[in-house]
């Protein structure tokens, strides 16, 4: 059998009944079905050349495929679609389906679980993408080592988006010493970015260092499609070190190169860019930008907290009066309430309000709220790392090193907190030698009152009391810091 010339769409000649124009509509599907089987499986074969053309390329084989998918093993469709997969795809749950009916331990079965977890995390079902490819790491845990690790460094980059970020740690690890003894240079770097990307989050400077530098190293030798492939997500990666860093003028340069390359999360990027500019102190840029976004109302859930901090930061930069100490009281209830954001992301924001507010001392007041609420992210990041000791760890058998890491990264934040306690009783002194109120000398039974240095509770007689048995039947808790009297006598002596 012939077949015509191939432009747009796949086109049969006049032979089946078909002009040479004619593209997918019921007559096409009538004529293909009314083929002899060897013609139809050459007509999806053909559909193959389609793949990589354009769009309408794709709709093509697609097209070919639904038609005739009932007629392939479940081994070939997902082979099928392995090939043909573009973005979040409609064949999604196809893929799925046929993924667990094939053979398990085959090729099929493991690059179809994969790939069916790559695009979930796609389209945002990050806890289906974590499930399956928990399940996988375990089933694969005895292959050869390019499985454990590209479906390692897949569930690590998950685990990071989830705010997991020391699960994702020590997934990272595992997967980059299981990638280091095979070829794949490509999945190597990208367990590597999102390790790297861990460390920017936990301020590991040092460790940041020695990944990026490896990271360039894998990089050099690859052919410019496997650098392509890599370099979106190394920008993002430079993107976050740099703004961690204080480096706000090359972050700003990073952001702009991913807007251009990644339209379809522009809000989110404009959104970034605006918050770093009023960091660079271009506030005036920075409220154009963050109205645009807000104008748009395309703002995705990433933005819960980043776009009323933007918000809040240009308020105070602009026009620090009481107009903006509102705006930062309604700004910090927010904060408190977001407990479904990331210790670490509600941490890093408050960083960014903090520093704002220490150039702006008609604000002073706000500066306490903003001190609460970053000691107590801090004490989740510490109770984040002694739960995945205690928990975790052990089933990861750590090794000596990575557990000595462990430890360092835990007293990092205690001395974190012990910075912000310190900041927070310096804050009392100075509002009561100015005459202000300050929590601690009373108890109203919204919040429960922590001394700073103590952790003792104030209760309602005055008196403060170890915390144990001070928690609400409801379970819902709202801390404010204040200072005792014994510790205030202390501080004052020394």
């Amino acid at each position: 059998m012939s077949w015509a010339p191939i432009v747009r769409m796949p086109v049969m000649t006049s032979s089946i009944g078909l002009e040479p124009g004619q593209i997918l509509d019921r007559a096409w599907e009538e004529a293909v079905l009314a083929l002899p089987e060897s013609d139809r499986v050459r007509l999806l074969v053909r559909a193959d050349a389609l793949r990589d053309d354009d769009d309408a390329g794709a709709d093509a084989a697609y097209a070919c495929y639904r038609l005739l998918r009932d007629e392939l093993s479940d081994e070939s469709r997902v082979a099928w679609l392995l090939r043909h997969q573009r973005g979040a795809d409609p064949l999604l749950e196809d893929l799925a389906r046929a993924s667990a009916a094939t053979t398990p331990g085959s090729d099929v079965w493991f690059y179809g679980h994969l790939r069916v977890a790559q695009f979930e995390r796609v389209e945002g079902r990050l806890a289906d993408a974590c499930g399956r490819l928990t399940e996988l790491v375990r089933l694969v845990a005895d292959d050869e080592p390019h499985r454990p690790g590209r479906a390692g460094a897949a569930l690590a980059l998950i685990l990071f988006q989830q705010g997991r970020a020391l699960e994702s740690r020590f997934v990272s690890l595992r997967a980059v010493e299981h990638l280091e003894q095979t070829t794949d240079a490509v999945a190597l770097g990208r367990a590597l970015q999102t390790l790297a990307n861990v460390h920017v989050d936990f301020r590991e400077r040092e460790h940041y260092e020695a990944c990026r530098a490896r990271i360039d190293e894998i990089v050099r030798p690859l052919s410019p499609s496997e650098q392509q492939y890599l370099a979106g997500q190394d920008r993002i990666l430079r993107m976050s070190a740099t703004s961690e860093l204080g480096q706000f003028d090359e972050a700003i340069e990073l952001v702009l190169e991913i807007e251009h390359a990644l339209p379809r999360h522009a809000a989110t990027l404009r959104c970034q860019r605006a918050y770093l500019l009023v960091r660079l102190g271009r506030a005036e840029e920075a409220r154009a930008l963050y109205e645009q976004v807000v104008a748009a109302g395309d703002a995705p859930p990433v933005l819960n907290l980043r776009l009323p901090t933007t918000r809040v930061l240009c308020a105070i930069a602009l026009d620090p009066t009481d107009k903006a100490r509102q705006e930062l009281t309604a700004y910090l209830a927010k904060v408190a309430a977001s407990r479904d954001e990331a210790a670490g992301s509600r941490l890093e924001l408050l960083r960014g309000v903090i520093e704002i507010l220490h150039e702006h001392d008609e604000l002073e007041s706000g500066r306490k709220a903003a001190y609460d609420l970053a000691a107590e992210a801090t004490l989740e990041r510490i109770a984040e790392i002694d739960a995945f000791s205690r928990e975790a760890a052990p089933g990861l058998k750590l090794s000596p090193e990575e557990r000595a890491n462990l430890g360092t990264l835990q007293d990092t934040f205690v001395r974190d907190h012990a910075e912000l306690r310190q900041a927070i009783v310096e804050q009392i002194e100075n509002d009561r030698l100015r005459g202000v109120r300050v929590p601690g000398d009373w108890y109203d039974g919204t919040f429960l009152t922590l001394c700073a240095w103590c952790k003792r509770v104030a209760q309602p007689n005055g008196a403060w009391s170890p915390f144990g048995g001070m928690l609400p039947a409801d379970g819902e808790l709202r801390l404010s810091h204040g200072l005792c009297a014994d510790c205030r006598g202390d501080l004052a002596r020394s």
